[in-house]
């Protein structure tokens, strides 16, 4: 009969063995850039942009308009627990998204919304004035 039990000394080198073999290193990248995944919605009057940004707080996110450019920021720390060690990471200490949009004439820059809830980010951008369809008027 074969044992298959590992003696408690030997735990670490057959967990680095396991989760080495699978691709993972036992320390995470300090720093990768993602795009978040995003969807973009248009209703009668605005726009609605949705960003995935999992566990990022207001604090961690920064929203920019300039030069008709929408540039969102955003930056996520993971931490190692205190008096823990990483055995396998899939996951980097710090992961930093970056997105932006070229704004059109049919956006109102003056009325752009943000917020986010459970690392969901929604911005709102209302239509120009000029861009909502209106009737014109027959003499």
């Amino acid at each position: 009969m074969i044992s298959t039990m590992v003696p408690f000394s030997g735990l670490n080198n057959v967990m680095d063995a396991l989760f080495s073999a699978s691709g993972y290193s036992a320390e995470p990248a300090d720093e990768v850039f993602r795009s978040p995944r995003t969807d973009i919605f248009e209703g009668d009057k605005n726009y609605l942009i949705r960003m995935d940004l999992p566990g990022v707080g207001r604090e961690d996110l920064s929203i920019d308009l300039e030069d008709g450019t929408l540039k969102v920021e955003a930056k996520r720390e993971i931490e190692t627990p205190e008096n823990h060690r990483t055995l396998r990471a899939e996951i980097p200490h710090r992961t930093v998204y970056r997105r932006s949009f070229a704004l059109g004439r049919a956006v109102d820059r003056d009325s752009i919304t943000a917020r986010i809830e459970d690392g969901v980010l929604s911005i709102e951008l209302a239509k120009s004035e000029q861009s909502l369809p209106r009737r014109i008027e027959i003499k």
